[in-house]
């Protein structure tokens, strides 16, 4: 049997999205990153970004990642100081 293509206009199932929404970090990271011109960036010194072990540190990466998606940057570069917060620069 062979299989029947149809064009996603014809499509009448529903696909569900991810439907999560930002944590709050992310959300007050996102006002902070918007107008950073490329190559720029900011150290993170709020509530919240300072991360000693690894497991932080993961958390609090994808929040800014997310951030940085919805300040409309196309990547960031996160690094870790001395004083454990993230340092962020706009890549592009």
């Amino acid at each position: 049997m062979a299989p029947k293509f149809i064009t996603p206009d014809d499509f009448d199932g529903i696909i569900p999205g991810r439907g999560r929404r930002p944590s709050q970090l992310a959300l007050e990271i996102s006002t902070l990153l918007e107008g950073c011109p490329i190559g720029s960036g900011l150290l993170l010194e709020i509530d919240g970004t300072a991360a000693v072990d690894k497991k932080d540190r993961g958390r609090i990466r994808s929040s800014i990642s997310t951030a940085a998606d919805h300040a409309g940057w196309g990547s960031a570069s996160i690094k870790w100081t001395t004083t454990n917060q993230p340092f962020v620069v706009r890549v592009s």
